[in-house]
């Protein structure tokens, strides 16, 4: 007929069991268990925590980034000369922008691809 209840009702069945876990508990190993949970649960809560700072592609408008990821000019002639050496660019002009508008204007270009 098979073995008698232990327990009959559903507050006795969770009476129990939280009795057996208590003194399961108080057993070394399950003291041991307990210390290592807490182990694990301290290092996770204060280890090193990832970077909070987000990329640098989310900080940047669109358009700038549009913009620095354009191919770059392989007709230019002063970008040419430029990427050769810096020595070879001439810099005469630039302290020219470092006024305030309106610019004078400056001489034409040498080439069509610069227009």
């Amino acid at each position: 007929m098979g073995r008698p209840a232990k327990c009959f009702t559903n507050e006795e069945r969770l009476a129990a069991a939280r009795l057996k876990q208590k003194e399961r508990r108080q057993t070394p190993h399950g003291k041991a268990l307990i210390r290592a949970q807490w182990q694990t649960l301290y290092c996770k809560v204060h280890g090193r925590q990832g970077s909070t700072t987000r990329p640098i592609s989310q900080c940047l408008p669109r358009n700038l980034l549009a913009a620095a990821t354009a191919p770059l000019p392989k007709t230019s002639h002063l970008f040419h000369q430029a990427l050769r050496s810096m020595q070879l660019l001439d810099e005469t002009g630039l302290d020219l922008w470092d006024t305030g508008p309106p610019y004078p204007t400056g001489t034409p270009s040498d080439t069509p691809h610069e227009l």
